[in-house]
């Protein structure tokens, strides 16, 4: 044909199609022209004779009879569609191929698909599609718009390495078999409602704005290392293993209402911006090691339950939420808690803390909602007793977790804060909170029972001053202007150890002496006999309580 066009009346070696297949034939076809070196399908030149391209194209349809179309190399500089060449639910083979306009396969039934490296410079219909056999879309490059939108792969789909430069659409696609996406680049991807029946492979990908709301994951999802400049797996369902080892969102992240039903894998994810988990399920639990929460965004875990789950090695920003999360079944591990509100959370006297990092100040253990409230005293606002009442409760609660973990030393340190806020939200009185509630002098004498050199402090200052009063009321002692004398000095050590042993027997209750002494006296032993017996009981807890931290 093209031959008798450019006036050749002998066909020679050279004057065929110089385009070789990958079986390593060559096209049979002959050339275009004497200046082209490939037959009309063959050249690379999407402004060749179109009328001319589509008569050749369509003896060409008539002379293969094979039930698998080869297009290999082909360049279609016209549109190409089932509608108008009725491909007649054959196979193509269309490996190399190059599409100027757009490609029309809807509803398409395949038995054999391969477009491996090919490009397709305008709109790529494939949807409702059928692809009986392994569908090969690997290593292509689409230009425009690839739409797969509720199209069923049988077999194994494979997109590996293939490039999107605008939407890659497959909402409510099924993937009855393995479905490789991996090392793609995409700009924007929508899988809305798609179902993936087995692995679901897209590792190391660059997957841009993706869409996977209600995508249901039957078997392992793997987005190992993959970016997204934002993603939606907004009520996703991931009924197996769940990857995001390594994984950077670069954008917005939402997973609100997804389903993990097994184990969920953030190992070193980065959130660069925002990440909204509220109401997740994490059934078999989820891992967060080293995972990277941006400082200057949202991340949203409010609601979520987690099920034997691991925080490690994660500075968790101020900007986190835990409120309403079950944190019952939680280990947090290596990680800096101090910037986390916890008085919303469930769950939390159950949660393990192994070596976190808490915010400590002149030797106090402080945690967010102390640190708010102290923030809002020294900006000179008012403080509502709500904040120190759930200060309180988040300290008894951490308390509780670690005495279940027999971290009594710890223990002590959540103690020491729960009293601080019951004392501090008594009132917002200084002087009464100190001095008129039990928290008050609960405090003052023993450090809320967990400082024994106070109590020691406190119990001796009581037994010494009745000693002393009794010293002077009972024995006449007073203060001399001379030296005392040797026989004098020996009258008051005597004197001195009897006003001792006075003290302590009123500490250990025993009032055999009580109506003895003078009525001013009494009142003093009554002081005494309140205090002396109550200081030494704090002691005695106070010293127990070291025993057991130690």
């Amino acid at each position: 044909m093209a031959d008798t066009e450019v006036g050749l009346d002998k066909k020679t070696k050279t004057e065929f199609c110089t385009y070789e297949y990958g079986d390593g034939k060559s096209c049979t076809n002959v050339r275009n022209s004497t200046n082209d070196d490939y037959c009309i399908l063959h050249l690379q030149n999407k402004n060749k004779d179109k009328k001319y391209f589509k008569k050749c194209f369509e003896e060409d349809l008539e002379k293969q009879k094979q039930s698998t179309l080869n297009f290999e190399g082909y360049h279609f500089p016209i549109p190409v569609s089932n509608r108008e060449f009725n491909f007649d639910s054959r196979g193509i083979y269309a490996a190399n191929a190059r599409f100027y306009e757009d490609v029309d396969f809807r509803a398409h039934k395949f038995i054999k698909v391969d477009f491996r490296h090919c490009e397709f410079d305008k709109r790529a219909y494939f949807n409702n599609c059928i692809f009986r056999s392994s569908a090969h879309f690997s290593n292509v490059t689409f230009d425009s718009a690839a739409i797969f939108s509720g199209a069923s792969f049988e077999k194994i789909a494979h997109f590996g390495e293939t490039t999107f430069f605008d939407v890659a659409d497959f909402e409510a696609a099924t993937f009855q078999n393995h479905a490789y996406f991996d090392n793609i680049e995409v700009k924007y991807s929508v899988f809305n409602n798609s179902n993936f029946e087995e692995e679901a492979d897209f590792r190391k990908s660059n997957l841009g704005a993706s869409q996977f709301f209600r995508a249901k994951f039957n078997e392992t999802a793997d987005f190992g290392n993959a970016s997204f400049k934002s993603s939606n797996f907004r009520r996703a369902n991931f009924k197996s293993y769940a990857y995001f080892t390594e994984t950077s969102f670069l954008d917005s992240a939402f997973f609100d209402k997804a389903i993990f039903e097994k184990h969920a894998h953030f190992k070193e994810a980065k959130f660069k911006n925002s990440c909204n988990f509220k109401d997740v399920i994490f059934v078999e639990g989820a891992l967060f090691l080293k995972t990277d929460f941006f400082d200057k965004a949202q991340h949203d875990f409010d609601r979520a339950r987690f099920n034997n789950s691991l925080f490690s090695d994660v500075d968790f920003p101020p900007t986190i939420n835990l409120a309403f999360a079950d944190l019952s079944k939680v280990v947090i591990r290596y990680s800096n808690v101090s910037c986390i509100a916890f008085s919303k959370s469930s769950g939390l006297n159950s949660c393990a803390f192994h070596y976190p990092l808490w915010l400590f100040t002149k030797n106090k253990l402080l945690i967010e909602e102390e640190r708010q409230i102290i923030n809002l005293e020294n900006e000179g606002k008012e403080v509502g007793m709500d904040k120190y009442k759930n200060a309180e409760i988040t300290y008894r609660n951490l308390r509780a977790s670690y005495e279940k973990q027999n971290n009594f030393p710890d223990a002590g340190l959540f103690h020491y804060g729960e009293m601080e806020m019951r004392r501090l939200g008594k009132s917002s009185n200084r002087l009464k909170r100190t001095f008129l509630t039990p928290e008050g002098w609960y405090w003052m004498l023993s450090g809320y029972g967990e400082k024994w050199a106070w109590a020691l402090r406190s119990f001796l200052i009581i037994l010494l001053s009745s000693s002393l009063y009794y010293l002077w009321s009972e024995y006449s002692w007073t203060l001399a202007y001379h030296l005392p004398t040797l026989d004098e000095l020996g009258l008051l050590l005597s004197d001195l150890a009897k006003s001792l042993e006075l003290g302590l027997k009123i500490t250990f209750l025993r009032l055999d002496s009580f109506a003895q002494v003078k009525n001013p006296t009494k009142l003093v032993m009554f002081i005494q006999l309140l205090f002396g017996p109550l200081t030494l009981a704090l002691l005695g807890l106070a010293i127990t309580r070291q025993f057991k931290r130690n």
